[in-house]
This record gives C-alpha cells, sequence and structure tokens, in this order.
C-alpha cells in the first residue's frame, strides 16, 4: 500500500497552538504550546480521519451486501 503524505502546519495563536492537515481539511487547537504536543494534535486527527474513512467504507460494503442477497 503506498504512503500517503500529510501537511502539518502549525501556527501559534493566542496561548496555544493550531494545526492544520490541508489534504483532509482539518485545523485543530492543542492545549500545549510545545512543537511535539501540535505534531501529536495532528497525527491524531489524521489518524481519525483514516479510520472514519475505513468505517464508512465498511459500512457502504455491508450495505451493498445486503442489498444483493
Amino acid at each position: 500500500m503506498p504512503t500517503k503524505k500529510y501537511t502539518l502546519n502549525i501556527e501559534p495563536v493566542g496561548d496555544h497552538l493550531e494545526v492544520t492537515i490541508p489534504e483532509i481539511g482539518v485545523t485543530v487547537a492543542t492545549a500545549g504550546t510545545t512543537q511535539r504536543e501540535a505534531e501529536d494534535a495532528g497525527m491524531r486527527a489524521i489518524i481519525e480521519h483514516n479510520m472514519q474513512k475505513r468505517r464508512s467504507r465498511r459500512r457502504n460494503t455491508s450495505q451493498h451486501q445486503i442489498k444483493a442477497s
């Protein structure tokens, strides 16, 4: 399976950081102020996005099987 690359744009906003991932159209605010915390928040957002995509594919596949029966 090919590796997908994501861009993390990290910007300071007030007393926290915001991470934007343009490939999935998500922006998350971090509670912390370190780059590591921002990277972790971005990684969690990407993982959650991929899990939701996988769940919706499974749902669509199972609905297809039910209609075919």
